[in-house]
């Protein structure tokens, strides 16, 4: 993220941050994909507010979001997750995007699922991104 000597214009920050948020989602992806805790705990920070499909459907905290994935990861036995349609709005101090989000894969019974989900993503955009 940008530092407060960068000495680039406002769009080029911008644009460097916007990659930055988008190669950490990518990473976030993989690590699903993977059905990695440890990947996803490195990307969130602590204090991570996420609202979800099921309840409840606001998880806050880092604990709350990882036992959210654990659950998908318990009843999964593989995990497919797009995103799709990403799009931000990158200020001075926070970011906002937006994506269509979709879950699916196969579950532990061999069953296939279609999946579901939209989300809308905060960052901070001149310290530390989350997702």
């Amino acid at each position: 993220m940008t530092t407060p000597n960068d000495f680039r214009s406002r769009a080029e920050r911008d644009a460097a941050d916007e990659v930055e948020i988008r190669e950490r989602i990518a990473r976030a992806v993989e690590a699903l994909r993977a059905k990695d805790l440890g990947a996803l705990e490195r990307l969130y920070t602590t204090d991570v507010v996420s609202f979800d499909i099921e309840p409840p459907l606001q998880h806050v905290g880092i604990a709350a979001k990882l036992e959210n994935w654990a659950t998908v990861f318990q009843v999964f036995e593989s995990v497919t997750y797009e995103v799709r349609d990403l799009t931000f709005t990158v200020g001075d101090d926070v970011a906002f995007g937006h994506a269509f989000a979709r879950l699916s894969g196969t579950l532990k019974n061999g069953a296939a699922t279609n999946g579901c989900g939209s989300g809308s993503r905060t960052a901070s955009a001149r310290s530390t991104a989350s997702g």
